[in-house]
């Protein structure tokens, strides 16, 4: 995989590990953000980066953040390929069938269905929705995983401090970010 580009779809912000500065630039060129949206968002990208730091294979950062307030971040992530063999939408699938919680982790939902197709590839989507004992936030998770042809896997992830009144509150902005997505040419 040479590299990934996602089109700046408004209200999201994208940026590259590393490349906080970058969006910072960008934030201040943009009038939608006042000085204190720009805050906001700057803090929620500093602590996204410190979050997944020590992850391999993170390509982007996005934050999503309609009338300049951060309600979701997440992440593009290259899970690579295997080199033994090539991966299909239904290992996927079987992967992530069951969801192994956590000590102290209530999940009130948990979805796994075959999406797509994407621009990048057939996908298989997965929502979870959890909350963690001591603690009154609810959690929303989504992840695409997307099977390239070459049988390298992606998946780009994103979490909301909140289960969305509707589920078109989250799903339709994060799709039209991975519908936006394309390789970039070598």
């Amino acid at each position: 995989m040479t590299g990934i580009s996602v089109a700046e779809v408004v209200p999201w912000s994208i940026w590259e590990p590393g490349k906080t500065g970058a969006l910072s630039e960008r934030l201040v060129a943009n009038p939608a953000y006042d000085e204190e949206s720009r805050d906001r968002v700057l803090r929620e990208a500093t602590a996204l980066e410190a979050s997944v730091g020590s992850l391999s294979g993170i390509m982007l950062l996005y934050i999503w953040a309609p009338e300049g307030s951060p309600r979701a971040v997440g992440w593009l992530r290259d899970y690579g390929q295997d080199p033994k063999r090539r991966r299909t939408v239904d290992d996927i699938m079987r992967e992530l069938k069951y969801y192994k919680r956590s000590w102290g982790e209530k999940v009130s939902d948990y979805i796994v269905e075959p999406n797509g197709p994407f621009p990048l590839g057939p996908g298989v989507t997965q929502v979870l929705v959890n909350s963690h004992k001591g603690s009154p936030v609810v959690t929303s998770h989504m992840r695409v995983w997307i099977v390239q042809p070459v049988g390298g896997v992606l998946c780009f992830s994103v979490s909301m401090p909140e289960k969305p009144e509707r589920a078109e509150d989250l799903t339709k902005p994060f799709l039209a970010l991975i519908m936006s997505a394309s390789v970039m040419p070598e």
